[in-house]
């Protein structure tokens, strides 16, 4: 038997909870523990996964908005699933042979320093000291397609029990979840 309600309920946990892991990934962690590092020095350092997931959790209500928006005028093409883990699974690949060069290539109590196109154009991200700034990086890494599907999959799923306040309810969720893991990091 179910009970009247359950659905939303269990969609409500669900998307906690898919928040706070989405907190303990290993990017968030590295990049709030960096941001705090590089501001040790002042009252910033412990606000920083707080500010960090604020500015990633505006970027992922603004794309469940848009995606309940557009969801009901598009029809997804069945490739793209397929070809978006393909690129997922080739990038991710790609990184760790590259990763691992660079391990083999350094001496072993050598800290390996970050190199190439990434290197060069996000290197500033790391010595942000102002809080806008990082809240923007945040923002900056919910551009990815793991954060812009999960957007997604709340948009779609909390948009067929209702409109647009249910979609916004059900991320809010995802990001208060995630809020709370990156805020205790950057505490911790």
């Amino acid at each position: 038997m179910i009970i009247p309600g359950s659905e939303w309920v269990s969609l409500c946990l669900l998307a906690f909870a898919l928040g706070a892991r989405h907190g303990l990934d290993a990017d968030h962690l590295a990049a709030i523990d960096g941001l705090a590092r590089r501001n040790s020095h002042s009252g910033l350092a412990r606000s920083t996964g707080l500010l960090f997931s604020l500015g990633h959790g505006a970027i992922v209500m603004v794309a469940a908005a848009a995606a309940w928006t557009f969801s009901s005028r598009w029809q997804t093409p069945a490739w793209l699933e397929t070809s978006g883990v393909l690129v997922s699974v080739a990038f991710l690949y790609t990184l760790g042979a590259l990763n691992l060069a660079a391990l083999f290539r350094s001496e072993p109590s050598a800290v390996v320093a970050p190199a190439g196109l990434r290197a060069r154009l996000f290197s500033r991200a790391a010595m942000v000291q102002r809080p806008w700034a990082v809240a923007g990086v945040g923002a900056l890494f919910a551009v990815s397609f793991d954060t812009i599907s999960h957007a997604a999959l709340f948009a779609i799923a909390a948009g067929r029990m209702g409109g647009i306040v249910d979609v916004l309810l059900v991320t809010g969720l995802f990001v208060a979840g995630m809020v709370l893991i990156d805020g205790l990091n950057g505490l911790w």
